[in-house]
């Protein structure tokens, strides 16, 4: 490992989070992870806005947010599966060519004119998937690129990058939109992908800790996949913060992919309006993950998971009823530090509570939750705004978080006790 850290170690001077990125794999991972996250959000913002212009309909939005994150649902416990057996490294490059493939794809059809609503869905879907199998890969690697010391800031700085990526993505997916088309973005999003292939081919993972703990007798896929399932939802720890983190992600996180038609129809600000909104997100959630990464340690976790659904709902309420669009810019970033605040701590907690040889299924199932609940929340809002309108669904999401803030406070001490003792 010293030798994997030379010429990074003056990041040391800036404590937690410059001792994480002083890990050589893991700054090499993170500085090429910062353009194609920007890649990333350019696309998204664009496929919202040009779904929202083929169709004017929520529904539209709600079908499109579940194609990109209801696959999560179906196959994230398989591809947790696939992270623990076989070689994480080799399914990233797999999975990163193939996302470059069909984003080169898109622009291309976007160009032609050839771009409908169900080729934005079936596009949606195929990334989704895509995605679906990336992200236990990616989580399980975390602590493979740094030291069990330096997890906690990593988690925090790949939170900050991912929005970072989120606060200027969107500033440039408007520039786009504005100067030429959707086409420019899905395009931008494809050539960054160069970056991240480039870094993943010169990183190297360190070993498991615990490989000898892997289990001598082969079960097959279905077998280590009730395995998982079992050790996740039997877990005193483990099994209370997927809860919390599943109700966040149904009941808070759905706005996101309902803000190209609160940007139009309820402040009528248009794809500029779109970029301001879902980049103040990211200008709150990187305050959130800033804070964590110099908190670096577990204390005090588990309050904040739990305390940011109040957060959330409170802000949330705020925004359904304000007609001010700077106070509705100024409430999405406050949602963004409280999104960024329970999915961090949740996610650095259970990496560090998670067994080795079980950690890509436990994180399988923080994915399942934490985006797909997502998709099916944004479905469900999306059709509901056919009925009664954008604010009533974000509204009803916002009650239930608060309810659950209410059910959580009695149990709040004795969780933390036991989750950030362990």
């Amino acid at each position: 490992m010293d030798g994997e850290r030379d010429g990074f170690e003056w990041l040391r001077r800036f404590g937690a989070i410059g001792g994480a990125l002083a890990e050589r794999n893991f700054g090499i991972y993170t500085a090429a992870n910062v353009p194609s996250l920007i890649g990333t959000w350019v696309q998204r913002v664009a496929i919202g806005w040009l779904t929202w212009e083929l169709t004017h309909s929520g529904a539209w939005l709600g079908l499109i947010g579940f194609a990109d994150l209801f696959p999560f649902v179906v196959l994230s416990p398989v591809a947790g599966v696939l992270a623990d057996r076989f070689d994480r490294l080799l399914i990233a490059k797999i999975i990163q060519v193939a996302a470059c493939a069909l984003a080169t794809g898109l622009a291309v059809l976007t160009a032609l004119g050839l771009t409908t609503p169900e080729i934005l869905f079936a596009f949606t879907l195929m990334v989704g998937i895509d995605q679906a199998f990336y992200q236990p890969v990616r989580q399980a690697m975390a602590p493979n690129l740094v030291r069990k010391q330096h997890l906690p800031a990593a988690i925090a700085v790949n939170s900050i990058v991912y929005n970072v990526a989120r606060f200027i993505g969107p500033a440039i997916a408007g520039v786009l939109l504005v100067a030429g088309d959707a086409a420019w973005c899905f395009a931008f999003n494809a050539a960054t992908y160069g970056f991240f292939l480039v870094a993943l081919w010169r990183i190297r993972l360190t070993p498991d800790a615990e490989d000898g703990a892997r289990p001598a007798r082969d079960t097959g896929m279905g077998g280590e996949l009730m395995e998982g399932c079992r050790y996740a939802l039997g877990h005193r720890e483990i099994a209370p913060l997927l809860a919390i983190l599943g109700v966040g992600a149904l009941c808070m996180r759905p706005v996101v992919e309902l803000l190209p038609g609160f940007a139009d129809r309820v402040f009528g600000q248009g794809p500029e309006g779109l970029a301001m909104l879902t980049s103040s997100m990211g200008v709150g959630a990187m305050a959130a993950g800033i804070l964590i990464g110099m908190h670096g340690r577990l204390s005090g976790m588990t309050a904040g998971a739990v305390h940011s659904l109040a957060l959330a709902g409170a802000v949330l309420l705020a925004f359904t009823n304000v007609g001010w669009f700077p106070a509705a810019v100024a409430c999405m970033a406050v949602v963004g530090f409280a999104q960024v605040v329970m999915g961090t701590t949740v996610q650095t907690l259970v990496q560090t509570l998670a067994a080795p040889r079980m950690r890509g299924r436990v994180m399988s199932f923080y994915g399942l939750l934490w985006l797909g609940g997502n998709s099916l929340g944004a479905l469900a809002m999306g059709a509901a705004s056919e009925w009664v309108g954008l604010r009533v669904p974000v509204m009803a999401g916002a009650a239930i978080c608060g309810v659950v803030w209410l059910a959580m406070i009695p149990r709040i001490r004795a969780l933390a006790r036991r989750v950030e003792d362990e």
